[in-house]
């Protein structure tokens, strides 16, 4: 951490190691909000047929890269959120989250009917997903 100050000012850096703060928990605690309710809407309006497989796409930009990729403990965190919506429904197979086709993740759903279940090992034959991206 490194302070600096000039008439009572104070600036402090610190590096991304450091524990998140109260508003960078806040923050990522409503974007996590925010994805589930987007997934669930998705599932929700049925803009697929009923017994074809259907993957949800989830577009990461620059500022949901921190959440999508940071670290381990908030991507276990982003796909037990997903996981939980998933479940909700067995018409859905999985969501892709990426930023560009090369770095697709896929979280399959677990509650997924059988017809239209796809794997990650499937998506990677399909050439959708590389084999390191899971």
């Amino acid at each position: 951490m490194f302070n600096a100050g000039r008439g009572g000012n104070l600036i402090e850096v610190e590096s991304e190691e450091a524990c998140p703060s109260p508003a960078g928990l806040v923050q990522e605690r409503g974007f996590q909000r925010q994805l589930a309710v987007k997934i669930r809407k998705k599932i929700d309006s049925k803009q697929y047929d009923e017994g074809s497989p259907v993957l949800i796409r989830v577009k990461e930009d620059t500022w949901d890269k921190a959440f999508f990729d940071d670290d381990y403990a908030s991507i276990g965190r982003i796909d037990a959120i997903i996981k939980e919506e998933l479940n909700k429904s067995n018409w859905v197979s999985g969501v892709l989250i990426y930023s560009s086709p090369a770095d697709a993740r896929y979280i399959e759903n677990a509650n997924a009917s059988h017809s239209i279940r796809i794997t990650h090992e499937e998506l990677v034959s399909m050439g959708i997903v590389t084999r390191h991206a899971t």
